[in-house]
């Protein structure tokens, strides 16, 4: 466990390099959710639900790489396959662009950028 400085200078890290990321690549954010609402016909951005620090939800962003399903019992893992992905969300995803969106997470006090990976709230019942 991080003792409480540590925990402080970890979070001044996280904030300033996520506040630089931010300045030079927000446009791309933007561009990919643009593209993804014109190849998806849906919102360029999906919010996730997901368990963060000591076990509490938070929202995770990503930009929309799959198009949504009407079926409720629909598979919420995605297969590397999946017919759900899009040919462009599937370049998107090829080279991790659709996890731009969670730097936002990152400067917001969400997520770090070194630490576990936040599981999906399903997943964790």
């Amino acid at each position: 466990m991080l003792r409480k400085k540590q925990k402080i200078i970890k979070r001044i890290f996280d904030f300033i390099l996520a506040a630089i990321l931010l300045f030079f690549i927000w446009w791309l954010i933007v561009v990919l959710a643009v593209i993804s609402f014109f190849d998806t016909k849906q919102s360029g951005i999906i919010i996730q639900k997901r368990i963060g620090y000591k076990g509490l939800p938070f929202s995770i962003y990503k930009i929309r790489t799959m198009k949504s399903s009407d079926n409720e019992n629909e598979s919420t893992v995605t297969a590397r396959k999946d017919k759900r992905i899009t040919q462009i969300g599937r370049s998107i995803r090829r080279y991790k662009l659709d996890e731009l969106p969670q730097i936002f997470n990152v400067l917001i006090g969400n997520m770090s950028f070194v630490g576990p990976r936040p599981r999906r709230s399903r997943l964790c019942r």
